[in-house]
């Protein structure tokens, strides 16, 4: 039934009620008045009386007595149509107004519920505003592409996925990669253990290497391959990466063989402050030796080849010349000495450089194996996407991905709502600005004092009607005294 259907048979029932109480009376409300003053009078009179015998005043009273039992029909049906109107209306009320109570719990929580989860993403989406240099236009596709992901692709808020654009506003992301570098965050977040700072870190990262901002989806795989196939932690690997992009990227390295390395060192428990350094070091010194030739042949005999071809093959892939050396530093055969010999000839005497060198040096099949990992899954840019695929598809993931619709269909009708809240608030605001102005404050209390002895005279007289009406009942006794409830039912 509609509401206005509603309303009008709840109406119409309380018309009814109305005029069944005063035909069951049959008594207007001025005559009802009348009997309770005329029945106060009589009551006073009769206690002003003196000079009467006590035979008398009992006379008197027992007359008043006989008066108000022969009333009894009267009480009797006041007292049952009044019952029976409360009945009705409790009734009416409760038809007419079930479903409409109902209804409006439901909206009423529902529109605090949506403004809350839309002013939430409202402030969130501030901060994209706040770090983005982009037009309105922009913006609003920014904002819809958010609510898109976090409606239908991936289990994170709108709110938190803005709050990710904003970092990356910050970070110097262009716009028209913000929304893929927000996706790949947010991919990494669930998919490793990558904590706050990984958006920052790959920003970083880009930024040293010069990678291109398109990018960031394809190293999100390479470091979800080598922390899946490594005996390392994607945590570890990024600290690393950190720490030789630098000199790598100098050498020519791509992005993918710099966490190639990355993982193989953090896989043989070099720590990234300590080794990181140690490895930057060592790349460096096979630039300055193949640029200057300054210990080049050194290195060449390490790694089994002439200076030119070591030269060459540094200049047309680092990695090589580096696998090379690495793998010769422990071929005791080739060298007839120990690689601890190796290195000291070579002034390569530093402890954590040389600690670095030597696993490095043990487990180079393992760096190759790093590389081609990493390369591998840089160019098929699918690691990290079916990795996020797997957690999505848990029941947890799944629950949020129902919350953020529903939390979706929220900003909607936040978003409706907006222009009419903001303008109650502006309204609001002027009225309280308005009453906190010190006259009008002044003026009000002012008002409320004059008032004050009105009032309370208003409020004594209304309790001696009441009194009025009452005596007479209270004092006679009778049949009232006996059916106390007709009292409540004529009140």
């Amino acid at each position: 039934m509609g509401k206005n259907k509603e309303y009008e048979l709840a109406i119409k029932i309380a018309g009814e009620i109305e005029k069944s109480f005063y035909e069951s009376m049959r008594i207007s409300k001025k005559e009802m008045q009348d009997i309770a003053r005329q029945a106060a009078q009589t009551t006073a009179r009769m206690e002003s009386i003196t000079g009467h015998s006590a035979e008398t005043s009992i006379r008197m009273r027992d007359y008043l007595n006989k008066g108000i039992k022969e009333s009894e029909p009267f009480f009797s049906g006041l007292e049952s149509t009044a019952r029976t109107a409360f009945n009705g209306i409790s009734k009416a009320a409760m038809l007419a107004g079930t479903g409409i109570s109902a209804g409006l719990a439901g909206i009423s929580a529902g529109l605090v519920g949506s403004v809350h989860v839309g002013s939430e993403f409202e402030s969130a989406f501030a901060g994209v505003k706040k770090t983005v240099n982009a037009s309105n236009a922009e913006l609003q596709q920014m904002r819809d592409s958010i609510r898109g992901m976090a409606k239908d692709d991936i289990p994170v808020t709108a709110a938190e996925l803005s709050a990710i654009a904003e970092s990356a506003g910050q970070l110097g992301i262009h716009n028209e990669n913000i929304m893929g570098f927000t996706r790949t965050m947010a991919d990494l977040d669930v998919s490793t253990n990558l904590g706050d700072n990984a958006a920052a870190d790959f920003a970083k990262f880009s930024n040293i290497t010069g990678m291109d901002q398109g990018n960031f989806s394809n190293l999100g795989s390479s470091v979800v391959a080598l922390g899946n196939n490594m005996a390392t932690q994607e945590d570890d690997i990024v600290a690393m990466g950190m720490r030789i992009a630098g000199a790598g990227n100098q050498i020519g390295l791509s992005e993918a063989d710099i966490m190639g390395y990355s993982a193989a060192l953090s896989s043989v428990g070099i720590e990234a402050e300590a080794g990181g350094s140690a490895f930057s070091k060592l790349l460096t010194n096979l630039q300055l030796a193949t640029e200057t030739g300054k210990n080049l042949k050194e290195y060449a005999n390490v790694a089994g080849m002439s200076g030119k071809e070591f030269k060459q093959a540094f200049q047309e892939d680092a990695t090589v010349a580096i696998n090379a050396f690495l793998a010769g530093l422990t071929d005791t055969e080739q060298n007839g000495k120990s690689a601890i010999a190796v290195l000291d000839e070579m002034g390569l005497t530093e402890v954590r450089l040389r600690d670095t060198l030597l696993r490095a040096g043990n487990a180079n099949e393992l760096f190759a194996s790093a590389l081609e990992i990493s390369n591998t899954a840089w160019e098929e840019n699918t690691a990290l996407a079916m990795e996020a695929e797997q957690r999505y598809k848990t029941f947890e993931s799944q629950c949020q991905m129902t919350q953020n619709k529903l939390t979706d269909i929220g900003i909607t009708v936040y978003d409706d709502l907006r222009p009419a809240l903001t303008e109650g608030i502006g309204l609001v605001n002027g009225f309280i600005d308005g009453f906190a102005d010190q006259n009008t404050i002044g003026d009000f209390i002012g008002s409320a004092t004059k008032k004050m002895p009105t009032m309370v005279r208003q409020a004594k007289e209304a309790g001696e009607a009441l009194g009025d009406f009452a005596d007479p009942f209270l004092k006679v006794g009778g049949w009232l005294v006996d059916n106390p409830g007709v009292i409540v039912g004529t009140i």
